[in-house]
């Protein structure tokens, strides 16, 4: 998966992640496990990488 692609999927991810929810921790706790999933198949090393390059763009 190129960068780019993961990035759009994981902003996505990110956005539907702070949405409320009825059940707020797993929702939190999915997202970020399905973030984790798409950033390390793009080559990510930590949520911190991809989100400071989410902020950035």
């Amino acid at each position: 998966m190129k960068r780019e692609e993961a990035l759009k999927l994981l902003r996505k991810i990110e956005e539907f992640r702070q949405q409320p929810a009825m059940h707020k921790a797993e929702h939190d706790f999915t997202c970020r496990i399905i973030a984790a999933m798409v950033a390390e198949a793009a080559g990510y090393k930590s949520r911190n990488e991809w989100t400071a390059e989410i902020k950035e763009a």
